[in-house]
Order: C-alpha cells, then sequence, then structure tokens
C-alpha cells in the first residue's frame, strides 16, 4: 500500500507540473471519497461527524472558489473587423 500510495503521489505531482491546476484539483477532491470509501470497505470504518463537517467545508470552498472565479473573469470583448474600415480593404466606400 505505501509504495501505491507513493507512486500516486508522484504522479499527482507530474500532473501538476504538465497540466493547469484548474484541470487537475477535482481529481484532488476524488482522493477525499476514495479514502472514504476504502476505509469503509477495507476497514469498516464508518464516516463520523467531523468527516463529514469537512468534507462539507471542503467541497463548499472549491463552489465558492469556481463562483468567484467565473464572476471575476472578463467578458470577451466583440471582434473588430478591420475589413471594413474605409480605406483599410482597398475598395473605396461608395
Amino acid at each position: 500500500m505505501g509504495l501505491l500510495g507513493g507512486v500516486g503521489t508522484l504522479m499527482l505531482a507530474q500532473a501538476f507540473r504538465m497540466a493547469t491546476p484548474s484541470i487537475v484539483v477535482p481529481f484532488e477532491y476524488t482522493g477525499m471519497i476514495w479514502g472514504i470509501g476504502l476505509s469503509f470497505f477495507v476497514w469498516g470504518d464508518k464516516p463520523d461527524l467531523w468527516t463529514w463537517i469537512g468534507s462539507l467545508v471542503v467541497i463548499g470552498s472549491g463552489l465558492y472558489i469556481l463562483h468567484r472565479e467565473i464572476k471575476a473573469r472578463p467578458l470577451p470583448s466583440p471582434p473588430v473587423n478591420f475589413v471594413d474600415s474605409p480605406g483599410e480593404s482597398g475598395v473605396q466606400p461608395p
């Protein structure tokens, strides 16, 4: 298990080097789900209240950051058509 965990950590670090964090971070959230699920199925541990509270805090903060980033993103400017400008296309307007 330790070897697999170490290899997984190295692969995740490589993913952060090669991709943008917005692509890789959702896989970090699935790690929490895998950890809770494996803990339940392998050792029979049931998630307690603090696990649920912590999960809600992590998920809520991730959703807030997503909302904030979408809201702060600048609107795309409309394309400028330089060909229709008088004298630019070489054709004189009537």
